[in-house]
């Protein structure tokens, strides 16, 4: 009896280690998202959206045949590309042929045979969860650089509309002597309206939205003192935001136009002290 217990003891053990054994080749965990190609490893991996994701094999499928993989892709976006990579560019890219890094899981035979499209110039395809990880560690306290929208849209257009309309994304560099320990580079955003900018001799309105006096966003970067300066300046640099962190500044990162005009909303104390006031006023006379 004890031999039979042993038997079946070793039995259950091989039988759930095969299962594990299974189970790990029919998924695999793969970091899973885009980044344009100029950024580092570092930034990639930090960037909005970038994520680990489990891919999973149907049952079907012969993983000894064709195991699953983490892929690692250098491409350009074109027409040319995979149906199932042109989703990652959007339609601008496409037309300026802009280059991206490209992380996500897969078959073995997919990924070896992408190279075989002329706007993929490279694939590294591994076995070993998350083995596809960009490399690099940036310093998120006190970076170096940072990337923010850049340019103008109307108020009048949606997030989405402006989103589209600000084009490619500047990447901000400060000056290798700076302290951004000190004075940190920064995104902002704000609100202005034409005419006051147009006066000035900006290049951001034409002569017809000056003399309609559009109210137009503004995105851009610049170092924490200087964008602090533009909320000090709410007359011209309407609801003006500061932030630190990559993309931070995206079209919806400002309040409602309306709402950044308007300045805070008095406190209930000055509205009873002016009631106040304007009784005694009424008694005396």
């Amino acid at each position: 009896q004890k031999r039979t217990k042993m038997k079946l003891t070793f039995a259950l053990f091989v039988s759930i280690a095969f299962m594990a054994s299974c189970a790990a080749q029919n998924s695999i965990s793969c970091y899973q998202g885009t980044c344009l190609a100029g950024w580092t490893d570092g930034m990639c991996q930090y960037s909005q959206g970038f994520s680990t994701e489990s891919t999973n094999a149907p049952d079907s499928h012969d993983v000894t045949q064709n195991p699953l993989v983490c892929a690692e892709v250098q491409f350009t976006c074109s027409d040319a590309l995979p149906d199932s990579w042109k989703s990652d560019c959007t339609s601008a890219e496409q037309s300026s042929g802009v280059q991206k890094k490209g992380y996500r899981g897969m078959f073995q035979d997919d990924c070896n045979a992408l190279t075989d499209n002329d706007s993929i110039s490279a694939a590294k395809c591994c076995t070993e969860d998350e083995c596809n990880a960009p490399s690099g560690n940036p310093d998120a306290s006190n970076p170096k650089t940072l990337f923010c929208y850049q340019g103008f849209c109307r108020d009048d257009q949606s997030d989405a509309e402006c989103l589209s309309s600000l084009g490619n994304i500047a990447l901000a560099v400060a000056d290798a002597e700076h302290d951004v320990s000190v004075n940190p580079l920064t995104c902002y955003s704000f609100y202005f309206v034409c005419t006051t900018r147009y006066e000035q001799g900006e290049s951001s309105c034409t002569a017809a939205e000056a003399a309609t006096a559009v109210v137009k966003r503004a995105f851009g970067f610049s170092y924490q003192q200087e964008c602090q300066e533009l909320q000090s300046n709410g007359q011209t640099y309407i609801g003006a935001t500061c932030c630190q962190v990559d993309q931070c500044n995206d079209p919806g990162s400002l309040l409602p136009f309306g709402a950044a005009s308007s300045g805070p909303a008095p406190s209930s104390l000055v509205v009873v002290a002016a009631l106040v006031l304007s009784w005694f006023a009424a008694a005396c006379n």
